[in-house]
């Protein structure tokens, strides 16, 4: 299912914090030729602040992952990242003409990524260190699809102190439900699919119908789910009955 990605304009204006000491800085405007806010750039001068075309930028980021769901992390992010943004850039010069851009995303923006095992509390962590170089928009664009994986993922598994494990989800992948309307029917749950909107995340799910045909179980096609449509299996949770 995709969706439309687009940076909001709060996390346009978070980017002012990370870019402090630095002459350029970023503001949100709305424009009727976008539905989503777009970037203005802009540089301190000696004589005051200019709009400036998106700048060449050098930006370092850094996170860890628990390292038994370092390939669930970036399963998330693959599905999650595009290439393509809704979000643009606009640029207007002197004589008020307007340059209006797309952002364009490629892992040429990251000049290395390194990788590094850690331990906090008994939990083995692998930390994960991008450095980054190209337009500002760009490495906006590839850090907000990470940080959203963070998001996505803190929403599926949390960490006591002791660095026990605890799946957050309702379902879990390999878990038989049935719809809500209709509970005649089983369906397996083949994957998370979480949803943005307005800064805050969903985790829905993919699910496909299970077809019994003696021995041999067939597949219906992928349907996209939210929480509320779905609930255990009679036949294959029955303790769900029984609470």
């Amino acid at each position: 299912m995709k969706m439309q990605k687009h940076l909001s304009d709060s996390e346009m204006m978070s980017w002012n914090d990370r870019l402090d000491g630095n002459p350029y800085f970023v503001i949100p405007r709305y424009h009727s030729h976008n539905s989503f806010p777009m970037i203005v750039f802009k540089q301190r001068m000696t004589t005051g602040e200019v709009i400036t075309l998106d700048p060449h930028m050098k930006f370092s980021f850094s996170f860890s992952v628990a390292k038994n769901r370092v390939d669930n992390f970036f399963h998330i992010f693959n599905k999650w990242f595009s290439n393509k943004i809704e979000t643009k850039t606009i640029y207007q010069d002197s004589s008020n003409n307007e340059k209006i851009s797309d952002i364009n995303i490629t892992d040429d923006i990251i000049k290395s990524k390194k990788e590094l095992d850690h331990s906090i509390k008994e939990k083995e962590y692998t930390k994960f260190t991008y450095e980054f170089e190209g337009k500002l928009s760009s490495i906006m664009a590839y850090v907000m699809f990470l940080e959203d994986t963070i998001e996505i993922f803190s929403k599926i598994w949390g960490y006591d102190e002791d660095g026990s494990e605890h799946t957050l989800t309702k379902f879990a992948i390999g878990d038989i439900v049935t719809k809500t309307g209709d509970q005649s029917e089983d369906y397996l749950v083949l994957d998370f699919s979480p949803t943005k909107s307005d800064n805050k995340f969903n985790i829905n799910y993919e699910i496909c119908k299970m077809i019994t045909k003696g021995q041999i179980i067939q597949y219906g096609q992928v349907e996209y789910v939210n929480i509320s449509d779905i609930t255990w299996s009679r036949n294959n949770r029955i303790d769900d009955i029984l609470n």
